[in-house]
């Protein structure tokens, strides 16, 4: 399984890189296409992996606003 996280990295920096406008879960979700739809890594890793690399730039969470 170590090797799928590896690969699942690898594969997970360069998709940041190429397409910066991807999210986590469609990184994740074009990995697992490339695989033949078996899952490398889930959302959650795929941010782990780009924040070590200093590639995950949180957006701005928009609050909802109380009920007045």
């Amino acid at each position: 399984q170590c090797w799928r996280v590896s690969r699942g990295a690898a594969e997970s920096d360069w998709n940041a890189r190429l397409h910066p406008e991807w999210g986590k879960h469609r990184i994740s979700d074009e990995l697992a296409k490339a695989n033949n739809g078996v899952p490398l890594v889930i959302p959650n890793t795929v941010r782990s992996i780009l924040e070590k690399a200093s590639l995950w730039k949180p957006t701005e969470t928009l609050k909802k606003p109380l009920n007045q």
